[in-house]
């Protein structure tokens, strides 16, 4: 045997500064990463929170669990503006709060479109808002007296298919805003 054959046994040496930095390197992107998730999950349970009390409040206001005004079928415009803008207001804070933190995305889709920007995997953000979201609305339902009247269902004179055109075209221009505000703040720190 050959001192060759010898040192192929041997575990392989690095320079110190070179496996501290690789070490610095790794546990950096670890503690990144579990910020993000933390920065996703806290912001999107307290984005939902707020506009989940702040819509079951308004739906309990007047004692009905639905927007109609009255057996006419015709909407409340009060409520729907109330809730929009709960909606709208809650989620400007908690972007406002979060972005720098966890990039305030608070929605899968806007997780995924951003990840054609950045190369960060946006599989745990999705996780985290997934959690926050069923958080949020066992947070409200535990809070608020009554049972919880919030609900994803479409009116009998909207089509499933009209419902996903207007649910794909709202959440592209949510989408959209998101990607040329974020690309509007790189821009400006060039």
């Amino acid at each position: 045997m050959s001192v060759k054959d010898h040192e192929a046994d041997l575990p392989s040496y690095r320079a110190s500064a070179e496996h501290h930095s690789e070490d610095r390197r790794r546990h950096h992107n670890i503690r990144t990463e579990i910020t993000a998730f933390l920065g996703e999950l806290i912001g999107t349970f307290m984005f939902l929170s707020l506009a989940f009390s702040r819509t079951q409040i308004a739906l309990n206001a007047t004692n009905t669990n639905n927007l109609t005004a009255s057996a006419n079928s015709m909407p409340n415009v009060k409520k729907l503006l109330y809730i929009s803008f709960t909606f709208g207001v809650s989620l400007a804070i908690n972007v406002g709060i979060f972005a720098d933190v966890s990039g305030g995305k608070f929605n899968p889709a806007v997780s995924l479109a951003k990840k054609k920007l950045c190369t960060r995997n946006p599989r745990p953000a999705i996780v985290a808002q997934l959690l926050a979201s069923m958080a949020a609305a066992g947070f409200v339902l535990a809070l608020l007296p009554g049972p919880l009247t919030i609900e994803t269902k479409l009116d009998a004179s909207i089509s499933i298919t009209r419902g996903l055109f207007l649910e794909a075209f709202v959440t592209s221009q949510l989408v959209l805003t998101i990607l040329i505000t974020l690309r509007n703040k790189q821009i400006k720190q060039i």
